[in-house]
C-alpha cells in the first residue's frame, strides 16, 4: 500500500505532545471563569504560543512544570481535562510506528493495487521463495551462504548439517581406503580390524558398505579382500 501511494508507514517515529485551542476567545474565557484551577495553564499556553488558536504547538513539559510548579503527571492531567471539555485538541506524544494516509480513505472494495506494483511484489515474493528453496537444497555451508549474501567472505562453519555431512563423507572415504589397505596384506576378525583403524564410529557402516559393494568378504570369522 505504501508503494501503491495509499499511505506512508514509519517504523521509528517520535511524536511529541502538541496542543491547539479548539474554541475561540469567548468560550475560553468562560471556561477559565468556571475552572479557576486551570487558569494558570490556559494563561501560560496563550502567552507562550500566540498562534495556538490556529496551529498545533509542541508542549515544553520541562518549562511548563517549572513555571506552573506542577509535576509532569499533573500538567498532563490538566491537558486531558481540557481535552475532555473540548477546549483543546491534543496530539499526544508517541514513539510507536505511524501510518499516514495520503488519500481519502475508501471502502475496502474500492482499493485498487496498481498493476506494476502488484507484479513487482509478486516478483519479490518469487525471488524470496527461490532463495529459501536454494538455502534448503544447498550443498554449501549454510552459515557461509548466509554471510556471503552480505558480500563477506568466510570459511565453512564445520557445525551445520551440510558441513557435518561433508565431514562424515570424507571420514567414511578415508576409513574405506584404510580398511582396504590393511586387508591387502592380511585377513582380520572384526575386533582386530576395528582396533587397527582406530575404533571409528563409522566402522560398522563402512564394513556394511564395502561388503555390499563386494569389495570385501567375510568368512571364517575374518574379513578379507574379495578375490
Amino acid at each position: 500500500m505504501e508503494l501503491n501511494g495509499n499511505l506512508v508507514f514509519n517504523e521509528s517515529f517520535y511524536h511529541p505532545t502538541k496542543v491547539k485551542f479548539a474554541v475561540g476567545n469567548t468560550a475560553l474565557y468562560n471556561f477559565q471563569i468556571q475552572h479557576e484551577t486551570l487558569l494558570p495553564i490556559t494563561t501560560l499556553l496563550l502567552r507562550s504560543y500566540p498562534g495556538i488558536f490556529d496551529n498545533f504547538y509542541e508542549i515544553n513539559f520541562s518549562e511548563f512544570t517549572k513555571r506552573l510548579k506542577l509535576t509532569y503527571q499533573q500538567v498532563e492531567s490538566q491537558l486531558k481535562t481540557m481535552e475532555k471539555y473540548g477546549i483543546v485538541d491534543v496530539s499526544w506524544r508517541s514513539d510507536l510506528p505511524t501510518v499516514t494516509f495520503l488519500r481519502e480513505r475508501m471502502p475496502d472494495d474500492y482499493l485498487e493495487i496498481r498493476s506494476d506494483i502488484y507484479h513487482h511484489r509478486k516478483e519479490l515474493a518469487k525471488l524470496k521463495l527461490e532463495a529459501s528453496i536454494n538455502y534448503l537444497n544447498t550443498k554449501k555451508c549454510r552459515a557461509q551462504m548466509l554471510i556471503n549474501y552480505f558480500d563477506i567472505e568466510t570459511q565453512p562453519c564445520g557445525k551445520c548439517d551440510v558441513c557435518l555431512k561433508k565431514e562424515r563423507i570424507t571420514s567414511q572415504k578415508t576409513l574405506e581406503a584404510q580398511i582396504l589397505e590393511i586387508l591387502k596384506s592380511e585377513s582380520l576378525n572384526p575386533l582386530e580390524l576395528k582396533k587397527r583403524t582406530g575404533n571409528s564410529d563409522l566402522f560398522q557402516a563402512v564394513l556394511r558398505k564395502l561388503t555390499l559393494e563386494e569389495k570385501i568378504v567375510y568368512g571364517d570369522e575374518k574379513y578379507r579382500l574379495s578375490p
